[in-house]
């Protein structure tokens, strides 16, 4: 059974992007460094549709699995596997995996949230206000209870990498 992992970067305000078509400019250089270096350890990958499109000038990464309502079950393009997670059972699908990193957007952190598929948070806060955009989960998320494993300063300005794993 894989292990799960969300990877989320957030303004101060819970914002984790000011449109659905571009990655945050406003997140550290220390955090893409924790971001890089941790999916290292990562066997696949899993995120949404918008997320997909946005990292488009990103080098691809093999099993990434795109989540997507666009498409009726799974589709493959080489490495990436777009996938309707309401017509395929994910869970399974990854099954043979042993570290899946989440990578979002809000969607993608809802449904991965609410189907039992994260065990454990990576959090970075980094010190500044949107006041509007994406928020990090979507309006139909589940209470869920965390517990906090740890807490680092990542830089001077104050960006802060908070780890939590999943309650039972």
């Amino acid at each position: 059974m894989p292990k799960f992992f969300a990877y989320i970067v957030s303004s101060i305000d819970g914002v984790i992007a000011t449109n659905s078509k571009t990655l945050p400019n406003w997140a550290s250089r220390e955090d893409w460094e924790h971001l890089q270096k941790s999916l290292k350890s990562c066997d696949a990958f899993v995120m949404g549709k918008n997320t997909f499109m946005a990292t488009e000038k990103l080098p691809r990464r093999n099993n990434t699995f795109v989540l997507t309502n666009r498409i009726k079950s799974i589709k493959t393009q080489g490495e990436i596997t777009f996938i309707n997670p309401k017509g395929k059972d994910l869970k399974q699908l990854l099954g043979k995996f042993k570290k899946v990193a989440v990578l979002g957007g809000a969607k993608t952190y809802e449904y991965m949230l609410n189907n039992k598929m994260i065990d454990e948070i990576f959090l970075t806060i980094e010190p500044i206000v949107l006041g509007r955009g994406i928020k990090i989960f979507a309006d139909e998320t589940k209470p869920t209870k965390l517990k906090l494993i740890s807490t680092r300063r990542l830089n001077g300005r104050g960006t802060v990498l908070l780890h939590y794993k999943i309650s039972a």
